[in-house]
């Protein structure tokens, strides 16, 4: 990527362990005001990622920074609560678990796998 006129500036290793914490800080909130159930489906999650975007969309289109910060928290917390949906619901047989399959997912050409025997 281009500098854009020096508009760009380094993200350092702090930044994003800042990040981290503060995204399982508000995964932490969102969880004591709607409980620890995963979405029921798919559609559901949709649902809630669609309405962050949204929001999201609307806090950059009002040049709103401390709402695009906002929105991008929110977003986050759902890509995080609907990936342990997703693991919740393969640990408990749902799905394609019920198939046999197991929940395998290939991040940055590293393969992961959820265990098998119920452990982390």
């Amino acid at each position: 990527m281009g500098d854009r006129d020096g508009l760009r500036v380094p993200v350092l290793e702090e930044h994003l362990h800042d990040v981290s914490r503060l995204l399982v800080e508000a995964l932490q909130v969102r969880l004591d005001m709607h409980g620890t159930t995963s979405y029921a489906s798919t559609h559901e999650l949709l649902g809630s990622m669609v309405e962050e975007q949204k929001e999201f969309l609307d806090a950059v289109h009002a040049n709103d920074a401390p709402g695009v910060v906002n929105e991008l928290i929110d977003i986050g917390v759902v890509v995080m609560f609907g990936l342990a949906s997703a693991l919740a619901v393969a640990d408990k047989g749902h799905s394609l678990a019920a198939a046999g399959v197991h929940l395998r997912l290939v991040v940055h050409d590293r393969l992961w796998e959820a265990p098998t025997d119920g452990q982390a």
